[in-house]
């Protein structure tokens, strides 16, 4: 837009809700094909449209969903670009300003995890590349569930219901958090309250990307430090 600085297009753009969408949609398609590889072995828990997919179309289903999504990445990033209301390239920029989030909140767990007993629970009993496809659909599915719809759905309808946003954001920051976290313990870890404190605070600094930098960036904080923390404990 003429009279603004590049950064002020920057921040724009990666903020419009549009935008995020289309620039998360490479994360959905690295998880998707780890789900092809793995045989569906690495599904987020919260994936519902996988389960989906699965369960009514097989394989077959997920790798015609995967084209479909591949074509709708292309078109949405030539439209938008034709319309000059998103620069492709400023995805590089937002990995950038994601990783510096993601290595700040993983560094400071990680060092928790020194320091506070039962915090350091065992990793996946996975592969290297299979955490990394684990931390895509996690970055994706858990920011789309947890962030986008859920605070989001909850702060705009207490905030409409009540007439304070103020009071809707903090509602649906507390409850976003605290759902985010207690999700982990659905499969085979057991609740644990140190773990429970610690992933509800990480769920609060994502809901405060979300809310002041948007979708993507709160998607690709969370996947990169998925990555960063998981990585570095197997090769730590």
């Amino acid at each position: 837009m003429p009279g603004e600085t590049k950064f002020q297009t920057y921040v724009k753009q990666s903020r419009d809700p549009l935008n995020s969408l289309v620039l998360t949609l490479p994360i959905l398609l690295l998880y998707n094909v780890g789900l092809l590889i793995s045989g569906g072995g690495t599904l987020n828990g919260v994936d519902f449209i996988t389960v989906f997919l699965l369960k009514n179309w097989g394989m077959s289903g997920m790798m015609a969903f995967n084209g479909g999504l591949f074509v709708t990445l292309v078109l949405a990033v030539l439209i938008l670009k034709r319309e000059k209301r998103l620069e492709p390239a400023i995805v590089f920029p937002i990995i950038v300003e994601s990783t510096v989030y993601a290595v700040g909140m993983g560094s400071l767990i990680l060092l928790l995890m020194t320091y506070i007993p039962g915090l350091n629970a065992a990793p996946p009993t996975v592969g290297l590349l299979d955490r990394i496809f684990i931390s895509m659909g996690a970055g994706f599915h858990e920011e789309l569930v947890f962030r986008l719809v859920l605070f989001g759905g909850l702060s705009w309808a207490i905030g409409r219901l009540t007439e304070k946003p103020e009071l809707g954001i903090v509602i649906g920051l507390v409850v976003s958090s605290l759902l985010f976290s207690l999700v982990h313990y659905l499969g085979a870890e057991a609740f644990a309250l140190n773990t429970f404190v610690y992933r509800a605070l990480a769920g609060a600094v994502l809901v405060g990307l979300y809310y002041w930098r948007g979708f993507a960036v709160a998607v690709y904080t969370h996947a990169i430090y998925d990555v960063y923390v998981l990585v570095w404990r197997e090769i730590f």
